[in-house]
């Protein structure tokens, strides 16, 4: 019975692990406390499960999960009809075990309901065309409506779980500027022009900031400014960058000031996509905006290379994830966050399986994991341990 017993258990603790199959994460908090856990999602299972969950995290001496990232539907399923009780029961659940929960505001990903009614929320690209449903990160930032709608679900959220010592703080938005963030529409382009206005003073300056005077681009006045492409004039191409990275900042700042209204003492961060190779925001200035730094490492898919043209997964090289984190350390001076880290194949480009020792390796540099419980459809599907 005793082999039995322990064949068991051996196999419970197994399933677990493959379940945690992408972010293999962890953190110290501002007051020395070490966390090591999972993103847990919850709002994909019943109650029977999570508490089976919360069980077999136990068991791996798990003390944090991370949830609410992508659940704007499971929070609120109808415009302004709030469904958190299954958020409830997951936080009473697993606090029960010793657990503690990082919740997130879950705007990097808009219900369809939200489209359907503001169909002008999706970026625009630069042929002109709205990006169509079914993605994430497919939200304009400057967008009026869009940021209504996440003032609201950041207040309920805050309002309701402001007092409960379980939750340990709140993760904005999920990897803010990734994933070609640059829109295109008539509210980008006036903000831009602008936000040009108030750093140049005069038009005159900005054309001799620009070189404008070449391919005969010299302006008359900030209305005439354009919105530029990969390989327009660099000059006006790289203000967009930062005029974007500015936008994102005050996406966050937004949410966070919500948050810090309501619960002055609660934590907030927001995790660095790209395994801290954010070239499309200033992670210094965010830096300045958090209570404490997070970034999400994915040592073999998600490369400085990578990013930068390579359309494979590049090879694990551990110089990599240090330069990662030297860049994340280098813009506060506290210990940093890891929300997710990578334990298995990702479901990006990548090619290469996680070699067998590496996750272990890993754990004694970063210690959360993605994802608590293996998803049976949708994009994170084909990852696996």
């Amino acid at each position: 019975m005793h082999q039995s017993s322990h064949y068991h258990s051996a196999i419970a603790m197994r399933k677990l692990l493959i379940s945690c199959l992408l972010f293999f994460g962890g953190f110290i908090s501002i007051h020395s406390q070490v966390y090591t856990g999972a993103a847990y999602y919850p709002e994909h299972t019943d109650k029977e499960q999570v508490e089976k969950d919360a069980h077999l995290m136990e068991e791996a001496h798990f003390n944090i999960a991370r949830m609410g990232d992508f659940a704007w539907h499971s929070m609120e399923p109808k415009d302004g009809v709030f469904t958190l009780e299954w958020l409830d029961h997951a936080i009473r659940t697993l606090s029960q075990r010793g657990i503690q929960s990082l919740l997130c505001t879950p705007t990097a990903a808009i219900p369809k309901w939200m489209h359907d009614a503001h169909p002008d929320i999706m970026i625009m690209g630069a042929d002109g065309q709205r990006k169509p449903y079914g993605r994430r990160r497919h939200a304009c930032l400057n967008n009026e409506d869009y940021r209504q709608y996440c003032t609201r679900i950041t207040r309920t959220l805050a309002e309701r779980y402001k007092d409960n010592k379980s939750v340990i703080g709140f993760q904005i938005d999920n990897e803010l500027a990734t994933e070609e963030p640059y829109c295109y529409c008539p509210e980008c382009l006036k903000k831009f022009q602008l936000w040009l206005k108030k750093k140049y003073q005069t038009i005159e300056t900005l054309n001799k900031a620009w070189g404008t005077v070449f391919w005969s681009e010299t302006l008359d006045n900030f209305e005439q400014v354009w919105l530029p492409r990969r390989m327009d004039n660099p000059g006006i191409y790289q203000d967009y960058q930062r005029f974007y990275s500015d936008v994102a900042l005050e996406f966050f700042r937004i949410q966070r000031d919500v948050v810090k209204a309501v619960a002055p003492g609660m934590t907030v961060t927001t995790n660095i996509g790209g395994s801290g190779f954010v070239t499309t925001m200033n992670l210094y200035e965010l830096a300045d905006e958090c209570d404490v730094l997070s970034f999400d490492n994915y040592p073999v898919n998600v490369t400085l290379e990578y990013l930068y043209g390579n359309d494979i997964g590049h090879p694990f090289d551990p110089a990599m994830t240090s330069f990662a984190m030297q860049i994340i350390r280098g813009g506060k001076s506290r210990p940093i966050w890891v929300p997710e880290a990578q334990i298995g194949r990702t479901a990006l480009t990548q090619k290469e399986i996680v070699k067998e020792g590496y996750p272990r390796l890993w754990n004694h540099v970063y210690p959360t994991f993605f994802l608590m419980r293996l998803s049976v459809a949708s994009v994170v599907f084909v990852s696996g341990a």
